[in-house]
């Protein structure tokens, strides 16, 4: 969440990601995650613009405009990526199957 009424969230084996802008009273999804039919595992926002979702085969998708649309980045890995803390918004640290950890600078 990045306030009280904003949240995403992926799961259950699948490339969607959802959003809700009203404390999770309702949820809809946003556009097909970047073109990806990749599992998402983890999604995460730096702020209410910025976010990045992770998932398997080294998937990354970042958005700069709320979610509205995704871009595919290249993560230099093909294993199962986590976890996804924010440094600040431009340094991501995202953790992978098998103990992995990518640094994202941009």
């Amino acid at each position: 969440m990045v306030n009280q009424s904003t949240a995403t969230a992926v799961g259950d084996g699948g490339s969607t990601i959802v959003k809700t802008t009203d404390g999770g009273i309702r949820w809809h999804a946003l556009l097909n995650a970047g073109g990806t039919n990749k599992n998402l595992e983890a999604v995460r926002f730096f702020d209410q613009e910025n976010g990045i979702a992770v998932g398997t085969s080294g998937t990354i998708l970042c958005t700069t405009n709320c979610g509205e649309t995704w871009v595919p980045r290249a993560s230099g890995t093909t294993r199962s990526l986590l976890s996804i803390s924010f440094l600040d918004v431009d340094n991501c640290v995202v953790g992978a199957l098998g103990g992995e950890i990518l640094l994202t600078t941009n």
